[in-house]
């Protein structure tokens, strides 16, 4: 349902170069739905030369605020296969029966290229919630490491453990207040609040690591479901052979 807000501002004012005298009339009407005309406002401008005004109509609504998850990723370029990646990417183009459209051509380059970085090049998400332990703990841990490797048996060895354990705890203990004292709760940024719930029960899933592939047939797979699929389909090992064998006797004697 639909309700016009006008409230008898003209919306068209006639030309100063008509013959005839006219008075300002409304042949324009603004229209909106009803549940928005409480919070709605309606002016004309006169910024064109039209003898109708545009309308500008306001509406007033409040939105949620919702916190933005910025995610870091990172490619690894050290740990790229660049030799499969270029033979792939050779294979691919040469097998490429080629046509007269540039545009094609050029897309199919494109694609190609990408399903190379795709397969090829180590890629996924920083861990944010690996946070490092401080430069004075650290500064602590080497001069037990140091004074351990030099002496065993130095008294001051278990004085270093419990106050890197006490340092550490600590440091912790800070890190779990800075996270409680974020803003959110139940009504403000719900993913948090329910993954910290989930860590509290040790119920947060480990993901598993992205861009791992696998070559069958060489035809290298990335998807989990196409690599599951191929498992599926390959020939059995002489193992299971052999065990289909011995069950086929076995039956073969217990007929007889």
């Amino acid at each position: 349902m639909h309700t016009i807000i006008n409230d008898d501002k003209p919306t068209r004012l006639p030309p100063p170069t008509h013959r005839q005298q006219q008075q300002p009339t409304s042949p324009d009407l603004p229209l909106l739905p009803t549940h928005l005309t409480q919070n709605s406002t309606w002016t004309t401008l006169t910024q064109l030369s039209s003898d109708h005004l545009p309308i500008l109509t306001t509406t007033f609504i409040t939105l949620k605020q919702h916190k933005t998850h910025k995610r870091k990723t990172f490619i690894n370029f050290n740990k790229a296969l660049w030799k499969d990646y270029t033979t792939w990417i050779d294979n691919t183009l040469r097998s490429h029966t080629p046509s007269d459209n540039i545009h094609h051509e050029t897309k199919f380059i494109t694609d190609t290229i990408i399903q190379a970085d795709k397969k090829f090049i180590p890629r996924g998400n920083i861990n944010k919630r690996n946070k490092p332990i401080p430069p004075h703990i650290l500064a602590q841990i080497n001069n037990r490491n140091n004074l351990r490797s030099t002496n065993p048996n130095h008294p001051q060895v278990a004085e270093l453990n419990r106050d890197i354990n006490k340092n550490i705890a600590d440091h912790k203990q800070q890190l779990w207040r800075q996270h409680v004292n974020e803003h959110w709760d139940h009504k403000h940024n719900q993913h948090t609040y329910w993954n910290t719930i989930k860590f509290l029960n040790n119920k947060l899933t480990t993901t598993t690591a992205p861009n791992r592939s696998i070559k069958f047939n060489n035809n290298i797979l990335i998807s989990n479901k196409a690599i599951a699929n191929s498992f599926k389909n390959t020939s059995p090992t002489p193992q299971t052979s052999l065990l289909a064998e011995i069950n086929a006797e076995k039956s073969e004697n217990s007929i007889i």
